[in-house]
């Protein structure tokens, strides 16, 4: 039996809700019921296509991914893993380490029928963005360390490259904060009229504050903020 085959086989409903939430498992669950599995293997992964959505179910199964909009472990992906593992043999009990934590002791729940979905970004992509984040701090840092007074021409182009890098990630609130304080800077690298020191400043701490907290948090989609999808 091939790795990914074994973590399908391991995966239980404590496993799947590990990796997502109990509303998008048992949302998943449900709907799974009423599809047909349409699946093909490549190597050591499975493409699965539904609802018009392509999943790639790897191992280990943190790592899979949807074509949806999505950035987490979405419905479509749960779905997937359900599908397949109704068509697989059971596992015999061979020695693997599975990909998640070992449960907790139960404890009473409540049951909630429409829990809102917690999109948690996967772990490469948070240190990614953590990465991004610390070196948008970095810039901000070398503002405050040299002074307004010997700020440079080229030092809104740092801002805008942070905010480049930003846009990569799909940071869409970080890319707004970087181009904001780049286009600040610049008015005041130019001398002129309507620059404020005083709103420059409150608005360093202030993003510098909002880096921060992706840097220590936990990063789910909702945290990066959404880009403008129509302009008038």
């Amino acid at each position: 039996m091939d790795v990914i085959d074994k973590q399908l086989g391991i995966a239980n409903e404590q496993t799947l809700i590990e990796l997502s939430n109990k509303g998008i498992y048992k949302r998943a669950l449900k709907e799974s019921k009423n599809m047909t599995l349409s699946a093909e293997k490549i190597h050591e992964c499975y493409i699965v296509k539904l609802d018009g959505e392509t999943c790639t179910i790897k191992s280990p199964l943190d790592e899979s991914q949807c074509s949806c909009i999505s950035r987490g472990m979405c419905r479509h992906i749960i779905t997937a893993i359900l599908l397949l593992k109704a068509q697989l043999p059971q596992y015999d009990g061979e020695d693997i380490t599975p990909e998640v934590i070992t449960s907790e002791p139960e404890q009473a729940e409540i049951e909630l029928s429409d829990q809102p979905e917690i999109n948690l970004l996967s772990q490469d992509t948070q240190k990614k963005i953590k990465g991004c984040a610390e070196q948008c701090i970095k810039i901000m840092s070398g503002i405050f360390t040299r002074g307004l007074v010997r700020a440079e021409e080229s030092d809104p182009d740092n801002f805008e490259l942070a905010a480049v890098s930003c846009h990569a990630l799909r940071m869409a609130e970080a890319e707004r904060q970087m181009r904001e304080l780049g286009s600040r800077l610049k008015d005041c690298v130019s001398r002129r009229a309507s620059f404020s020191p005083q709103v420059f400043t409150h608005k360093m701490f202030e993003y510098a504050d909002s880096m921060n907290k992706l840097i220590k948090a936990d990063i789910t989609e909702e945290m990066l903020g959404t880009f403008r999808r129509e302009y008038t």
